[in-house]
Order: C-alpha cells, then sequence, then structure tokens
C-alpha cells in the first residue's frame, strides 16, 4: 500500500519545508513548501491499461472525445501561452467538448464569453509561473520544483468568482492545464478521481473537493507510478497521443 506519513523538518532557511516520505497528503497552509521524494513500487492507477483504454474507445461518445482532445492539442499544445482570438477561442471550444460548457457557457453565448475572457485574464496574469511549464514533459523532479507555484496556480484559478461567477472552477483548471500541455498536466474529474483516490487515500474523493496540494500530490502520485511502469511502456499502447492523455483515458474507466 502507498503511505501518507509526513514529517516536517524545519530551519532557518527553509522554515516551512514538507519532507514526503512516501505520498503528499494535504497541507493547510499556503506558505507551506512540497519537496522531498515520493517512494513506491504499486503501479496501482495503471492495472489492466491496455484493457482500460481499449474500453474508453469503445465508448459512444469516444469519438467525439478524441477528435476534440487532437484538434485542441494540435492548437494550443504549441509551448507557448495561447495567442490572439481564435486560439482562446478554440480553448473555449475545447472546454465545451469536454462538457465545460455545462459551467461556464457555451463561447458562443454571452455568458460563455464572458466566463472565457475571464479564464483568459486569469491566466495571463499567472503565465510567469506557467510559460516555462509549456514546454515541459512530467517527471518528479519538474513536479518537486514547481510544487508551490503549481500549487498557488491552482488556488488562483479554481477560486470562486475567478472564472465563473459564485462557483469554483477546479476541474475546469485541470482541463484547461492540460490542453495547454498534455504531457504535463493531468484532467482530474469525477472519474478520475476516483481512480486517484485508490493510488492515495489522502486525496479527495471528488474532484469538486480539490485545492492546489491536492493537483500538486496528484501530479506526483501519476508521475511516481509513471516512473515505475515506464513512460515509453506506456506511450506504446497509443503511439502519437500525448503522455497524460493516455493517462487519462485509463484513469477514466471504472
Amino acid at each position: 500500500m502507498l503511505g501518507t506519513r509526513l514529517r516536517t523538518r524545519e530551519s532557518a532557511a527553509n522554515p516551512r519545508c514538507i519532507h514526503v516520505n512516501s505520498l503528499l497528503t494535504p497541507v493547510n497552509s499556503r506558505n507551506t513548501r512540497i519537496c522531498g521524494r515520493i517512494r513506491t513500487s504499486v503501479v496501482a492507477i495503471f492495472k489492466q491499461a491496455r484493457a482500460r483504454l481499449k474500453a474508453y474507445d469503445a465508448m459512444t461518445r469516444a469519438d467525439a472525445y478524441n477528435a476534440a482532445a487532437d484538434i485542441a492539442y494540435r492548437r494550443l499544445a504549441t509551448g507557448r501561452m495561447p495567442r490572439g482570438r481564435h486560439e482562446w477561442e478554440s480553448l473555449g471550444n475545447a472546454l465545451g467538448k469536454f462538457n465545460m460548457d455545462r459551467q461556464m457557457g457555451s463561447i458562443s453565448s454571452s455568458k460563455g464569453r464572458k466566463n472565457l475572457g475571464a479564464l483568459r485574464l486569469a491566466l495571463t496574469r499567472r503565465g510567469r509561473v506557467l510559460r516555462p511549464l509549456l514546454s515541459k514533459k512530467i517527471s518528479l523532479p519538474l513536479i518537486h520544483r514547481h510544487s508551490e507555484d503549481l500549487a498557488n496556480l491552482f488556488d488562483h484559478l479554481s477560486s470562486s468568482g475567478r472564472v465563473v461567477p459564485g462557483k469554483r472552477f477546479p476541474v475546469g483548471v485541470t482541463k484547461t492545464l492540460h490542453f495547454l500541455n498534455p504531457e504535463v498536466f493531468i484532467v482530474v474529474d469525477r472519474r478520475v478521481a476516483e481512480r486517484l483516490k485508490i493510488g492515495s487515500k489522502a486525496l479527495p474523493k471528488t474532484a469538486s473537493r480539490y485545492t492546489g496540494i491536492d493537483y500538486v500530490s496528484a501530479l506526483q502520485l501519476v508521475a511516481s507510478q509513471l516512473q515505475s511502469y515506464g513512460i515509453a511502456r506506456l506511450r506504446r499502447l497509443q503511439p502519437g497521443q500525448p503522455t497524460l492523455r493516455i493517462v487519462d483515458k485509463i484513469l477514466f474507466m471504472p
């Protein structure tokens, strides 16, 4: 089983550094830095990966999801922030195809355009943190190095009213980040959250309860399990697909 015990080591140079023995436990502090290493030999979340991918692609709506994702990656996963109205509308369309129009509204509506504009503004304001990650690939060292910035980025983008008036936007944030770089960011929706909970009891069972610390914990879990399973081995299951799109399909299936 994967453990969740933490030990805290304080020093004058780094008074709030959480060293993780095996997997992160959520810490309620904006000033807490996450560091250390994950040690696990259990490839819990990738069990029956080939069968899960086959089941996903056999779903009724799979073709629509796959086509929408492929279009989004071509237009948005460019190693940089979106530019111009066309690219931002591509992001809005991709989010709509992945069921976020229920919360944001369609970009053909005034509500949808207003909320997409709010998302654009929020992302642009956090461009200093996000830009360096748009050309990277997921790894434990990468997530450890950027853990505090990632947690703060998630909390900023998902906060109540930031994108959608009066509501938090955690699932939408994970989908947005994923479309901008599907080699670093995972989607966390209801089904994925349930599967990630199998890998770490510390994570919330519902995606709507995710905080920045939870999302960083999930990224670390996936990075560690990818390291054990083998990224090259995973990519051979569906050549040409981004690594974390393959992971999304596997985790989506019960």
